[in-house]
């Protein structure tokens, strides 16, 4: 048999046929543990931030400088561990998320000691930083 160029023989048909059943056997086994574990990944990132954007979009009296600090590194051990699940075509962008999300962090604990109340959560600054805040999280969970 001559395919483009190259002749074979039948052994060498039977050769492709044993090779190209064991690719798929391996595939077969490999692909279902693989999907797993993206998903398991998924919802651990996932509920990771569910509590948080529950506060902030339902509390209007959310305190978003204590909230931001006091879940900063949770957060950050979670986007780490996500990370390696995210397709290569898709970090890059999930790498910009992660930078507006810790520039919206820092953006909620700019005024002085956020063990302090700032002044009242319900002025316009307040729900401006919160709106930021809730918006690079849901960018973040987009990758999910």
């Amino acid at each position: 048999m001559d395919v483009f160029g190259v002749k074979l023989t039948i052994f060498d048909l039977y050769l492709l046929g044993i090779v190209g059943a064991l690719i798929i056997f391996l595939l077969g086994i490999r692909v279902p543990d693989i999907v797993k574990r993206t998903n398991v990944a998924k919802a651990e990132f996932r509920s990771t931030f569910d509590q948080v954007i529950l506060n902030i979009e339902e509390n209007a009296d959310c305190p978003i400088a204590q909230v931001s600090y006091r879940l900063r590194n949770q957060h950050l051990t979670a986007i780490i561990k996500y990370r390696t699940f995210v397709p290569f075509w898709k970090r890059s962008g999930f790498d910009n998320a992660v930078e507006e999300y810790k520039k919206a962090c820092e953006t909620a604990q700019e005024h002085g000691s956020v063990f302090a109340l700032v002044d009242s959560q319900r002025t316009n600054d307040s729900r401006i930083k919160r709106g930021i805040y809730s918006k690079t999280i849901h960018r973040l969970l987009t990758y999910t």
